[in-house]
């Protein structure tokens, strides 16, 4: 029994895993080393006092924490290895999430309650993360008013960071400074204080990503330099750190930021760089939808004089499905199977196909069941071309026929092209049409798994044009938009179906070499030819607007498992070879070397 007992306790003391042993009051009387660096507080300090200070005081569906304790205790007296998750508090009163197996062990001397902790916090954030994201892409989506959004997405940053400060600025029409359009958190002050800020370095942290077009991460407001014209303002509201993101244009170039401000010093973590990144994007999906309906309403405008309005397809169905009666004005009978005529009398089923019938059948019979209005979307091929449809419908009665359906059809072909290009905008660089930065990192995880599982190397590069601001500055940002999207397409046919190329920044590349060998010495000889490959495409001229743009490259190369199979290490490697690729004299290739 020595032997276990001392295989116990260095199980106990060594294991990565938190365990905390309870009494039968539930208070803490054991610790293991994991858990006290989990919960950030030595053993003396959690055998003190209350141990429900480490707990929120309700659970997320509103029960009192002790009593939902309590139950979870009675239930492994009673045997059972209950499993359960538990918010928790550390010292700073941040939450974290756990995932808790709490059993019960008796002996002849005590019994005592073993809880066994797993911090979850990352996958919880994360999904909550997807969550905000979706739901904010559904506001976009379905037109909601851009200071909504803005102000939606100041607020799920807020409860996302605690003790953040969330704003959103949007360039002015000078191109030259921002005014503060959303936080709602923040004072009336602080938004005199930061209108017509003038972009560019010392002005603050949201000037200064305007101008780099960079995130800014300003840990102390009182000392550093990009808040040196603007100092005064941090003093005077208590704003010691400040993190700003550029929000980029589909012109590649800054529209505006997204910031979070902190009462105290610090540098963003990961995830909340990760927040600062996506908010940012979302941000400026809504400006730049928000643009091109404000463009479409002056267009409306113009026209509203010669059309006042634009009636939906109105239907009156009995429950068989024959079509009883048909309003619409005479520039909607393109949307109708048949004309109206033909319509008149006969049922649905003999102009629908066949799903599309049972669906509106259905729905009608739902309609008049229940006398409750229905929505559905369904698309048909009807003269105007493939069209999107959404019906509405409300029960009716009618003298002659007794119980029917109104069916509203209304076109939303447009609405349903929106949302689709929002979602693929999400993932997508909005200039060369390449995966973004978000989209190739999921791919990389995937490429990494794939390679670990069967023992395969294959590798990553970064590509930055050389010199590219002078082909900016020669020949301006239109045509230089132009040779991003060459580059784009040259590089992407010149690789495998399985390979990837992405856009993560203004003239810098990245390319997943997909697993290709088992050995070190094929990888880099494979990864050569395809390096001389892109070097000598891109060093082609690019015949744009009637001139010839030269252009050169230089490449970097991490190859996976060998320098990492993490995916940020693995990019940071291949931009670290990139840049001694640069200094090697530009226009060639450097693999990463420790």
């Amino acid at each position: 029994m020595g032997k276990y007992r001392q295989y116990f306790q260095n199980l106990f003391e060594n294991t990565k895993e938190a365990i905390v042993f309870l009494n039968l009051q539930g208070e803490i009387v054991d610790a293991n080393p994991a858990a006290q660096v989990f919960m950030g507080f030595d053993l003396d300090e959690l055998k003190i006092g209350d141990p429900w200070r480490f707990s929120n005081t309700e659970t997320p569906d509103g029960k009192e924490s002790v009593k939902v304790a309590a139950e979870y205790m009675q239930r492994a007296y009673q045997g059972e290895a209950v499993n359960f998750p538990w918010t928790l508090m550390r010292e700073d009163g941040r939450e974290y999430y756990t995932e808790v197996v709490l059993t019960c062990v008796k002996t002849s001397k005590d019994t005592v309650f073993v809880a066994q902790i797993t911090d979850i916090s990352d996958n919880k954030r994360n999904r909550k993360l997807i969550k905000v994201q979706s739901r904010i892409l559904e506001e976009i989506a379905n037109g909601v008013a851009l200071p909504v959004i803005l102000d939606s997405i100041c607020r799920e940053i807020e409860l996302m960071v605690p003790g953040a400060i969330s704003t959103v600025m949007k360039l002015n029409n000078d191109g030259c400074s921002l005014s503060l359009v959303a936080g709602p958190s923040a004072l009336g002050e602080i938004r005199k204080a930061f209108e017509h800020l003038p972009i560019g370095v010392g002005n603050g942290s949201c000037g200064s990503a305007a101008f780099s077009g960079k995130g800014e991460f300003v840990e102390n407001t009182y000392s550093d330099e990009r808040w040196e014209n603007i100092r005064d303002i941090a003093i005077q509201f208590g704003v010691k750190s400040c993190w700003s993101m550029p929000v980029i244009g589909i012109n590649g170039q800054p529209i505006g930021t997204v910031a979070i401000s902190q009462l105290e010093q610090g540098r963003p973590d990961e995830f909340q760089t990760q927040i600062l990144e996506s908010m940012s994007s979302l941000a400026g999906m809504a400006m730049q939808n928000d643009e091109r309906r404000a463009k479409m309403l002056e267009y409306a405008q113009q026209f509203r004089s010669i059309v006042n309005t634009l009636p939906d397809l109105v239907f009156i169905l009995d429950k068989t499905g024959k079509y009883l009666q048909i309003h619409g004005s005479e520039n909607k009978q393109t949307l109708l199977m048949e004309k109206q005529e033909e319509l008149l009398g006969r049922k649905l089923q003999e102009f629908l196909p066949e799903n599309e019938a049972r669906t509106v059948l259905d729905t009608i019979e739902k309609t008049i069941q229940t006398q409750k209005p229905q929505i559905i979307e369904y698309q048909l091929r009807v003269p105007a071309g493939d069209t999107w449809f959404e019906g509405r419908t409300a029960p009716i009665e009618l003298p002659e026929t007794g119980p029917a359906c109104m069916w509203i059809a209304r076109d939303i072909t447009d609405k349903k092209i929106a949302e689709e290009t929002i979602a693929h905008l999400a993932y997508h660089d909005a200039l060369t049409d390449l995966p973004n930065r978000t989209l190739f990192m999921t791919t990389l995880k995937k490429n990494l798994s794939y390679a670990e599982r069967h023992q395969l190397s294959g590798a990553i590069m970064f590509m930055d044009l050389d010199d590219f601001k002078e082909i900016n500055d020669e020949y301006g940002h239109h045509v230089a938009d132009l040779v991003l999207r060459s580059v784009a397409s040259r590089i992407k046919d010149k690789l495998r179906s399985e390979d990837t190329i992405a856009r993560i920044g203004g003239d810098e590349f990245v390319l997943i070499i997909a697993a290709i060998s088992e050995t070190l010495e094929q990888v880099k000889k494979e990864m050569s030819a395809i390096a001389e490959k892109i070097l000598e495409t891109v060093n082609e001229p690019f015949d744009i607007s009637n001139k010839q743009i030269k252009a050169t490259c230089s490449i970097g190369i991490s190859i996976y498992p060998e320098a990492s199979l993490d995916e940020e290490e693995l990019l940071k490697k291949a931009d670290k070879a990139m840049y001694q690729a640069k200094n090697a004299g530009k226009n060639t290739y450097c693999f990463y070397n420790e």
